[in-house]
């Protein structure tokens, strides 16, 4: 897969089943934001990452699953605090993980280059054994 065919993960919306109250007195809720694809580990490890800086005052954790984000926090506060600054981090997490992944592919690349190096002279020094 190249990095071109990767497919941009987004917020698709808010998943009302499974958004449950967090607190006793329910003004806090864990709110799960369904993906518009499913994100794989290491989009997520990218996404955990950059979401540990705070890019509000209001900041609130929050992780990723395959299929959610998850925050933790009153529901009028993802309208009013946190949508811009997901949809900011989703664009610099999708960015990082198609150059995660063109990286990946180079150093495959490289890695089957030296094997068929190292074959070819493998079979360079074999010919050379005449009996």
């Amino acid at each position: 897969m190249s990095e071109n065919d990767v497919q941009e993960i987004g917020i698709a919306g808010v998943d009302q089943e499974k958004t449950l109250a967090n607190s006793v007195n329910g003004t806090i809720y864990r709110v799960h934001l369904s993906l518009t694809a499913p994100a794989p580990a290491d989009w997520r490890r990218i996404f955990e990452s950059e979401w540990r800086f705070p890019r509000t005052s209001m900041w609130r954790r929050a992780h990723a699953t395959e299929r959610h984000i998850i925050i933790e926090c009153p529901i009028d506060e993802i309208e009013r605090y946190h949508k811009a600054p997901l949809k900011e981090v989703l664009g610099d997490v999708n960015r990082k993980y198609r150059e995660h992944l063109a990286e990946a592919q180079t150093r495959e690349a490289r890695r089957r280059a030296e094997q068929d190096a190292a074959t070819q002279r493998a079979k360079a020094d074999l010919s050379k054994i005449k009996f």
